[in-house]
């Protein structure tokens, strides 16, 4: 079985397929990077996705981060004109390191799903028993990595530099049948797993009854949302099967039918490294298309107003229990709030906005029902949100002013 960045056939590309698949592996790894870091950004921020499946998918996207950096520099830079793998000590940690970090994060993406269908199993056959966040899992994502480093050292052995025949060298493996074994039963066990448990999910998602005291519209809610969650991970995976299947289909033929690699097209090492980095692509759209937690996360995300005045209410909530800006906070909360019932201002504000108004979106609630508009220490901010507040419309703006002084200073 031979693993490979560089073969040496693909120095024979021509101009047009090296710009073209160039391009293409910038794209994919691109939208793999950007993708992924959003994934593992809104499980973050989410408190509603603290739950083992969610934390799974989290661990797989930072699989799927590593394979689009590192394998897709890796591609781009060996299909640049007159590139040759680096020769000397560099170029031998290089190489080992390149395929070593693709083979432990396969390895991390397929005991993820692995979990997930562990976990969606044990939801549905025993939910009374089963919790969203258990012992296990965290236990389970520290033993999947473990596990993803050490199985792949055998092939980390046999990984180097090799003379190719028109005297460049690449960097390959020629793994030995018994690390072969290991790897393939790392991809074909997995999924033999997964094929027998998601049918069983499937039937009794279809025959379950919600245990517990649930109405019918309660009841057909919640088969919908584990429906879909469970649809979402059989899509993951089924797309996982077919962007990793050619890449184990190609090295088993290096291993049992050389000829016929010999005689495969040249293009055909830099489309299987393509479709790798497309499964990673990818897998982000599916979460947007089935969960409605993930479509609205993104959108948060490319909301900008809304992510600054998500950011700007963590900060507020977090200085409303500073004990140095506790009690001038509460003075001019207070202010604001008689200024505000009196005059109703937050309906006035969206009934008749003008230029000078403060919108009503960034008042945030806060502790204990009260509103809170500090910024920094000093309650700069806060003083000026209230004097905003409380000047429009009033004559009494030298009073909120000199009250403002008088705790400002």
């Amino acid at each position: 079985m031979t693993l490979s960045i560089a073969d040496s056939r693909s120095l024979d590309h021509s101009l047009s397929s090296r710009v073209a698949f160039s391009f293409l592996t910038g794209v994919l790894s691109l939208f793999s990077f950007i993708g992924n870091s959003s994934v593992i950004h809104v499980v973050r921020k989410n408190q509603n996705m603290k739950s083992t499946t969610y934390l799974l998918i989290l661990n797989m996207a930072c699989g799927d981060l590593v394979i689009a950096s590192w394998t897709g520099a890796s591609l781009i830079k060996y299909l640049l004109p007159k590139s040759v793998w680096p020769i000397g000590s560099f170029g031998r940690v290089l190489c080992k390191t390149s395929l070593y970090i693709g083979l432990v994060s396969f390895l991390a993406c397929i005991f993820s799903l692995v979990g997930i269908t562990i976990d969606r199993f044990m939801a549905v056959s025993r939910p009374l028993k089963h919790k969203p966040w258990s012992k296990w899992t965290k236990i389970t994502i520290p033993v999947i990595w473990a596990t993803s480093f050490l199985l792949p050292v055998g092939t980390l052995l046999e990984i180097d530099e090799i003379p190719s025949q028109s005297g460049n060298t690449t960097c390959s493996a020629t793994i030995s049948h018994a690390n072969f074994i290991i790897l393939a039963s790392c991809f074909l066990l997995p999924f033999a797993l997964m094929s027998v448990l998601y049918p069983l999910i499937s039937y009794r998602l279809w025959k379950r009854k919600v245990p517990g005291e649930f109405n019918a519209r309660q009841q057909q809610i919640a088969n919908r949302t584990a429906r879909r969650v469970t649809f979402m991970m059989i899509t993951v995976i089924v797309i996982f099967f077919i962007c990793w299947a050619p890449q184990f289909v190609f090295s088993s033929l290096h291993l049992f039918a050389v000829r016929l690699v010999i005689k495969a097209p040249i293009w055909l090492i830099p489309f299987i490294i393509l479709l790798k980095i497309f499964n990673g692509a990818v897998n982000p759209f599916v979460y947007a298309v089935f969960n409605e937690s993930f479509r609205k996360g993104f959108r948060d995300i490319l909301d900008c107003d809304k992510l600054r005045e998500h950011n700007t209410r963590d900060l507020r909530l977090q200085q409303c229990t500073n004990t140095q800006t506790k009690q001038p906070s509460f003075h001019f909360r207070m202010l604001c709030k008689e200024y505000q019932a009196s005059r109703n201002f937050k309906h006035h504000a969206k009934e008749e906005p003008t230029s000078g108004q403060v919108s009503s979106r960034h008042v945030q609630p806060s502790l204990n029902g009260h509103r809170c508009y500090g910024q920094n220490g000093n309650g700069d901010e806060e003083i000026g949100s209230c004097f905003a507040y409380c000047i429009q419309g009033s004559k009494l703006w030298i009073i909120v002013y000199l009250t403002m002084l008088r705790w400002r200073y």
